[in-house]
């Protein structure tokens, strides 16, 4: 081996350690930082001597990633419907609490039993009015609740769209970049680490797969198969509402659907293109969740409406006659339920802040004069009619014979239930979750380990040092004897 030979190797020796130097100290520096992978310099022999720089690698499981991307992505999924559901279920209200649906259902039954024991006091007959329209306020209020979910869903797509799109482009842009700077022989670590972030940023909105292509570029498709990048972004397409009222739809075009490309999305399928995270989630709220809600609620004030627009209980109402609940006024009409629940109002004929008489609970809701204060026959068929068990036109609760308690219990049991799976599910995602990321991190940053090998770099530094002072001192005996 030559001088010169000699030099180069320990010259190349050298540059290899302090480049390992710098990845153990940057890794080290990100030893905390989520989504941070290890790094490594890559060497080998050089067939001239000494040691060639190879690049550099980062040290992932592609496997253990995916895993825990579908679980950060199932995760959302089940957090936007738990957090859906228990919001409209603390709107119906614990039934211990006073304010809650069936306390209010509760006032109107004990208000018509007291009423028909004091018929002619008056007090007990505004508390009966109090009731009633206390009872219509909750159904109401509910049903708006209801509605504010599916607003707040279509709003919550708008932005997750728009963050994808934008998330996707940069994507695009670091793909280019990864391959221009790949072109002039440089292993672009920091970059590579740039797009694992930001498509982490996306998994939580939809599932995805990401599949390596040619020159470090990646492809990213949707765990159910749509593309998303593939050399070009794909557009996703959304148009926000900002309101949702009962009637509108995604089948009726009142409300928008999902697009990628050209290409329309089923999000109501069993099986979606991008089932599986918050944004189908949220389809899922505004379109199924939420809306079979408000069918529950709009056939529980029907049942409500009907059990008192009836002639045979109350005499003085002519056939087709609004009862004591109307449909905004109106008597209720079998073909327009959708709404319902937030349409029923307290019939004005007994209401005195609408014109109305009080009496008219005693007498009947269509009675012209005002009849024997101490006649109770109507308050008690009243308070017998609201403890009927009855079947249902529609509901959960149809085909059932219920009492209107018991239906309005049935109710809030439906989404109490379906609120406890999705919380359920929540804790087991999270602890999977959990799991992954832990188990993601057992193969990440051991800073301990990197210690070590920051002390092998130290101690290869010094012995190539060493080898270029022993070759300096024989290069002056050399020139010396020149």
């Amino acid at each position: 081996m030559s001088l010169s030979t000699a030099i180069n190797s320990a010259t190349s020796g050298l540059r290899a350690v302090s480049r390992a130097a710098e990845l153990v100290a940057g890794n080290i520096a990100n030893a905390s930082t989520p989504g941070y992978a290890r790094r490594d310099v890559l060497l080998s022999a050089n067939p001239l001597g000494g040691v060639s720089i190879d690049g550099f690698s980062r040290a992932t499981d592609p496997f253990l990633i995916a895993d825990r991307r579908l679980s950060e992505a199932a995760y959302g999924s089940t957090r936007v419907l738990a957090d859906g559901l228990g919001a409209i279920e603390g709107v119906i209200g614990d039934p211990t609490e006073e304010g809650s649906l069936l306390s209010r259902v509760a006032r109107l039954e004990t208000s018509l039993a007291d009423a028909a024991t004091r018929p002619d006091l008056e007090s007990r007959l505004a508390e009966v009015r109090n009731a009633a329209a206390d009872l219509t306020a909750g159904i109401a209020g509910i049903s708006r609740e209801i509605q504010e979910q599916r607003a707040l869903a279509d709003t919550n797509i708008g932005t997750m769209v728009e963050r994808l799109n934008e998330s996707l482009k940069r994507v695009e842009d670091l793909n280019i970049e990864i391959l221009r700077v790949g072109q002039k022989g440089v292993v672009a670590t920091g970059l590579i680490e740039q797009r694992q972030q930001v498509i982490d940023q996306i998994t939580e909105i939809v599932p995805i797969r990401e599949v390596p292509r040619q020159d470090g570029q990646i492809a990213l498709f949707t765990d159910g198969g749509a593309v998303l990048l593939e050399g070009k972004a794909r557009e996703i397409g959304f148009s926000p509402k900002g309101f949702v009222e009962p009637w509108m739809s995604l089948a009726g075009g009142a409300l928008s659907g999902l697009t990628i490309g050209d290409t329309e999305i089923d999000t109501t399928a069993t099986r979606s293109l991008i089932g599986g995270g918050a944004l189908q989630a949220s389809f899922d709220m505004r379109d199924r969740v939420a809306p079979e809600a408000q069918a529950s609620l709009d056939a529980l004030a029907r049942d409500l409406i009907e059990r008192f627009q009836d002639p045979s209980l109350d005499p003085s109402l002519a056939v087709g006659d609004a009862g004591l609940f109307t449909d905004g006024g109106a008597a209720f009409d079998p073909l327009n339920e959708e709404g319902l629940s937030l349409r029923m109002e307290l019939n004005s004929a007994v209401d005195p802040s609408n014109g109305g008489q009080l009496w008219r609970l005693r007498d009947g809701i269509g009675a012209i004069a005002e009849g024997p204060p101490g006649n109770n026959a109507l308050l008690v068929a009243l308070t017998d009619r609201l403890g009927e068990a009855r079947v249902p036109a529609t509901g959960p609760s149809a085909g059932q014979s219920r009492s209107f308690e018991a239906q309005a219990t049935a109710f809030l049991t439906g989404i109490s239930s379906e609120r406890q799976w999705r919380e359920s599910d929540l804790a087991f995602g999270a602890a999977r979750l959990e799991g992954t990321r832990t188990e993601e991190a057992i193969g990440g940053v051991d800073t301990d380990d990197e210690m070590q090998k920051l002390l092998l770099i130290e101690q290869n530094y010094g012995a190539n040092a060493r080898v270029l002072q022993t070759l300096d001192t024989l290069l002056e005996q050399l020139l010396s004897i020149t």
